[in-house]
């Protein structure tokens, strides 16, 4: 944790005003862990008065895809009551009020995405979060989501031998919704 506060003084030092996490990251991956780096930047910003006044904050809920359905002990399917859970969760953890931009880390298939979005649109209309983004979406999802609120971003993997987001981006692009890579570096 010490060494965690000493990178996030010297980011936001150099400039840095986004940080994003998520439920689900923690190492080592598991239900135990858990929510780690949410808990480490809660105590952060808890010990240092002004510092969320500065950062965007950016979390998310998880999902299935990708080998997180461990986060909720196995379950596979991240029911709409379960992500208000997950954000309240989440604000516990952050120390937080709000949380700027909260993103659907991936759409469930056994969940209808309508669902999904709509819960964190009531979240939104709660005044838990700010804005809503989505993670690792097609075209396609990314325009079934806006049809049921504003979705202000996408995180997809995008990199220099990862492209198959291209049509996303032009997509954000030309909508003017931020796109935010992960694994930007592809390594």
């Amino acid at each position: 944790e010490a060494g965690s506060f000493a990178i996030l003084d010297r980011a936001v030092e150099r400039g840095v005003t986004f940080i994003d996490t998520a439920e689900m990251y923690s190492v080592p991956p598991k239900a135990e862990t858990y929510g780690a780096t949410e808990t480490i930047l809660g105590r952060w910003f808890a010990a240092r008065p002004g510092a969320r006044q500065r950062v965007t904050l950016a979390s998310k809920v998880a999902g299935p895809a990708r080998g997180m359905d461990w986060v909720r002990g196995g379950k596979s399917d991240v029911p709409p009551a379960d992500i208000e859970s997950a954000c309240n969760a989440s604000l516990k953890r952050l120390q937080a009020d709000v949380i700027d931009l909260y993103q659907l880390h991936a759409p469930d298939p056994k969940v209808p995405l309508a669902d999904s979005i709509g819960a964190l649109a009531d979240l939104q209309r709660a005044g838990k979060i700010r804005h809503i983004g989505v993670s690792n979406v097609s075209v396609a999802e990314l325009a079934a989501a806006r049809r049921v609120a504003p979705i202000v971003s996408v995180q997809n993997e995008y990199n220099v031998g990862n492209r198959s987001s291209q049509d996303v981006l032009a997509a954000c692009e030309k909508a003017r919704i931020a796109f935010l890579p992960w694994y930007p570096l592809g390594a």
